[in-house]
């Protein structure tokens, strides 16, 4: 795509070029970063930048109960996340769940284990006993290459 230009706004343009080493510019400004790729992929949503940054982020649900003594918390025994990523990250930065409950209750997550090529893993964890549906939001980062 050799000296292709693309108007965005009345006042921006933005060279491409099809010769990797050549930076891509904004109103002849080199940019630092950009995205190099981008998709989705089952619960994910992901992007690839060309300086090796890649971040996934998704949302699921899954069902809890948690009704298991510890301390003065309870927890769902069973292990939830894992989910695979898109693609595996050649290093792992950042990894974090959120858990989203629509009823009001008080969930935190418990990680447990995480991998370059996976979500969290982790028990639900509250201050007393409930069963419903909780929402998980993920988010990781790392280098693709």
């Amino acid at each position: 795509m050799s000296g292709y230009a693309a108007t965005v706004g009345s006042a921006t343009k933005v060279y491409l070029s099809s010769d990797k080493n050549l930076p891509v510019q904004i109103n002849g400004n080199d940019m630092v970063d950009f995205v190099v790729a981008q998709g989705t992929s089952g619960i994910w949503r992901w992007r690839k930048w060309a300086s090796g940054f890649a971040e996934c982020w998704g949302a699921t649900s899954t069902p809890t109960s948690t009704n298991v003594q510890w301390g003065g918390m309870t927890y769902d025994g069973t292990m939830r996340g894992g989910h695979a990523l898109p693609f595996a990250l050649t290093n792992l930065v950042h990894a974090d769940v959120v858990i989203e409950d629509p009823g009001g209750g008080a969930f935190w997550p418990g990680v447990h284990t995480v991998f370059g090529d996976k979500a969290p893993k982790f028990f639900v964890l509250s201050v007393g006993n409930y069963s419903r549906t909780v929402r998980l939001h993920y988010y990781v980062t790392g280098t693709w290459r």
